[in-house]
């Protein structure tokens, strides 16, 4: 039969005499069909094609041109296209392809085309972790292990180390790690942030320029400070009642005043000569109150304008009474100079009226039959500054 590497000549012919010249060419034609394969030499490994000719096999390192194919054309390996992709076949089905930007992992199944993920497995075969889609639009890093972690590590070329940067666990916590340090972490509360050397902990809000323009932060001298590090940028703290409106809230500005809002209107604000209370209703501008309450939130007492040109100190506790009190020289209060109660007024100490010098209580004498004792209560009247005694003997 004839083939490319050797077609048989008819020589010698049968019952015929034998010729050395004839069977010197039959053998010369195996020969050069021999020459048509590759040899074992330096070629160990290697793969055999046929020739760009077609006249020969060869052995090379190139990549395979022609699928190679199991039974039943079941199996593509190292099947390379025009295109250049590497395609792998299960089943008939393309199920990964190897092209400029990597390796694609295409899903087995026709049917479903929303579950592509990649396993790694054990040597018996076992999932050990997966990357990919199970019928969803969500990405997903599974490791299979019942009760064991999913960790990102990141290596540090000053050490040559895996740096541990983020881990979550099973129960669905996430924490966060910066130099191997734990620095963030989330729990029942929401996000926790620790500082990972020190009791100072912060976190820092940036622009979508890695602008640093907030920072909540803890010292141990000074607490907890929120700062807004824009210049000229106030710190507000809002807060919102289930229409949306703000209930409560605050505004801190650079130049160092601090404004407090009840549900958007300025109520309280302070200057440079202290705080200056605000009233809260626009529509009633004369309100306006400081209030004193118990940690139960009961009034206890107010100061200021209630609908009226009348500065008012105003104790909210039934029966109480109204004290004004002074500091004494050792630091101590000392006893009330003005103490209000029931409608009446009244003082421990000295008191004087219409500017007079404050008195101590007088002492009135005399015989009321000799107008001796009217003379004296005069003089005491007129020293409290309640008469001018312009009396005569």
């Amino acid at each position: 039969m004839s083939n490319p590497y050797y077609t048989p000549s008819g020589v010698p012919a049968t019952s015929s005499a034998l010729s050395s010249s004839a069977i010197r060419a039959v053998f010369s034609s195996i020969e050069s069909a021999f020459d048509k394969l590759p040899t074992w030499a330096g070629n160990g490994g290697k793969l055999v094609r046929v020739k760009a000719a077609a006249d020969g096999l060869e052995s090379t390192d190139a990549p395979v041109v022609a699928s190679l194919n199991a039974s039943g054309g079941n199996l593509a390996i190292g099947s390379q296209s025009g295109a250049g992709t590497l395609d792998l076949y299960e089943g008939g089905v393309r199920v990964g392809r190897g092209h400029s930007a990597g390796f694609a992992v295409t899903p087995g199944s026709g049917a479903d085309d929303q579950q592509a993920k990649l396993l790694i497995e054990n040597a018996d075969l076992t999932d050990r972790a997966l990357i990919g889609y199970e019928g969803s639009n969500v990405l997903k890093l599974r490791n299979a292990v019942v009760g064991a972690n999913v960790e990102m590590r990141a290596r540090n070329d000053a050490d040559n180390a895996d740096n541990l940067i983020w881990d979550g666990d099973p129960d669905g916590n996430m924490r966060m790690y910066y130099a191997g340090t734990l620095v963030g972490l989330t729990g029942s509360l929401g996000l926790i942030v620790r500082h990972p050397t020190a009791d100072d902990p912060e976190l820092q809000l940036q622009s979508s320029a890695s602008t640093l323009m907030a920072r909540l932060f803890h010292t141990g001298g000074t607490g907890l400070i929120l700062r807004s590090m824009e210049h000229g940028m106030p710190v507000t703290i809002d807060g919102e009642n289930g229409s949306g409106d703000v209930k409560v809230g605050y505004k801190h500005n650079p130049d160092g005043n601090s404004e407090v809002y009840d549900k958007g209107v300025l109520a309280m604000r302070t200057f440079n000569q202290g705080a200056v209370v605000l009233p809260s209703s626009s529509a009633d501008d004369t309100e306006v109150r400081l209030l004193f309450e118990q940690a139960d939130k009961t009034d206890k007492a107010h100061v200021g304008f209630a609908g009226s040109t009348a500065l008012e100190v105003h104790n909210l506790v039934q029966s109480g009474q109204v004290h004004v009190l002074t500091r004494g020289s050792a630091g101590v209060l000392s006893n009330p100079i003005i103490r209000c109660g029931s409608g009446a007024l009244a003082s421990d100490t000295q008191i004087g009226f219409h500017n007079t010098a404050p008195q101590d209580k007088k002492d009135v004498n005399g015989s009321r039959g000799s107008n001796v004792a009217l003379a004296s209560l005069c003089a005491a009247l007129a020293e409290y500054g309640l008469i001018n005694n312009n009396t005569t003997a």
